[in-house]
């Protein structure tokens, strides 16, 4: 049987029941269908896309969960549903539809989205496949002349193929992807360039991205990446996150000191990030240099498991005695780096005293 893909291109008996709200002004409700011990809006996780639903100014809004296991009976307590209960929320504002791709077919999309009411301003799409740990999510607003889609996307890098590349390419105005570690760390490293081959093919096919959050583990893989983000004019908010396949410590000197460039070369040419998260193994003096020079730096996170380890407590001493001067790091508001609790808080705060220390 055909695998049903309809998730990216956005991207047992069963029950259906309703969750609705104890205070009538807040006119909140969550309705589950196909769903044998029943639901709710964390079913299926946290949502990993901040921000989305959009906060609503009178607190209307309705969440609808689609399990896999939908039955006819549940389509048309669905349809009933819509009509007598979504529909009677008066100037609701967001609907939120959470799918399982099982449950996610092109017919079933007609029927929610025709039956929204007028009043709707935002809503939203995400289908999941937990099964291979991928997500989309797409948002449509009606609060302008003409609708306007918002979509984000989050997969593991092990099942970007030359479909999903494709697919994935066509969602309307991709803003935020979410490159997952692999789900077959073995096979993963075998085949490491035939996936970051079809990674590379889909950057270049858009250029709306405004958030990537993307696991590195090769040296290579890093470098294409970075080369291949700076398609994305938009991009503001970028996350580089270690894979446990990438270990500084075993590599030789010159093979670390080259990775390091390529993270310094790579970012540099990313001058509009305003959002850095970075982990704190690829940081050194040269590349907390080039950071206070970025002009629009806001946030700053820098990750570890412990910011007590060596790497952490090097970063920490670099970056509080850094001899690039004051006028470094002008416009940074927050810098996450963990140092409550260590030596170091003080000397980061002098150094940074317009910024707040996390």
């Amino acid at each position: 049987m055909k695998e049903n893909r309809e998730f990216v291109v956005l991207l047992s008996p069963s029950c259906h029941s309703t969750k609705m709200p104890t205070q009538p002004s807040n006119m909140k409700i969550e309705l589950w269908y196909g769903i044998q011990d029943g639901g709710g809006s964390g079913l299926y996780g946290q949502n990993p896309f901040p921000g989305n639903p959009h906060p609503t100014r009178n607190g209307r809004s309705a969440t609808i969960i689609l399990g896999a296991r939908m039955t006819a009976a549940d389509e048309h307590a669905l349809i009933a549903d819509l009509e007598n209960k979504v529909t009677i929320i008066p100037d609701i504002e967001v609907v939120s539809v959470i799918a399982h791709y099982k449950a996610w077919t092109k017919k079933r999309s007609k029927v929610l989205e025709h039956r929204l009411p007028s009043s709707v301003k935002e809503y939203n799409k995400r289908v999941i496949d937990p099964g291979h740990n991928r997500e989309a999510l797409t948002t449509k607003f009606f609060n302008y002349v003409i609708p306007i889609f918002v979509s984000y996307i989050a997969l593991a890098i092990d099942e970007i193929d030359e479909d999903t590349a494709q697919a994935t390419s066509k969602l309307p105005s991709l803003q935020h992807l979410i490159v997952r570690p692999p789900n077959h760390p073995a096979s993963f490293q075998q085949n490491a360039p035939i996936f970051l081959d079809a990674l590379l093919r889909m950057l270049a096919c858009f250029c709306t991205l405004r958030t990537v959050s993307i696991y590195i583990s090769y040296l290579q893989e890093t470098e294409y990446i970075l080369l291949a983000l700076q398609n994305h004019p938009a991009l503001t908010k970028l996350e580089l996150v270690a894979t446990p396949f990438l270990n500084l410590i075993g590599l030789p000197g010159s093979r670390k000191i080259q990775f390091q460039n390529t993270i310094i070369r790579g970012l540099e040419n990313l001058g509009q990030i305003q959002e850095l998260s970075i982990p704190v193994n690829l940081m050194n003096p040269l590349l907390v240099e080039m950071l206070g020079r970025m002009a629009g730096l806001r946030v700053l996170r820098v990750r570890s498991t412990s910011m007590d380890s060596m790497s952490g407590s090097i970063f920490l001493s670099n970056l509080a005695f850094d001899a690039s001067g004051r006028s470094a790091f002008r416009t940074l508001e927050v810098l996450d780096v963990g140092a409550a609790g260590t030596m170091a808080f003080h000397s980061l705060a002098n150094r940074f005293p317009n910024t707040t220390i996390l």
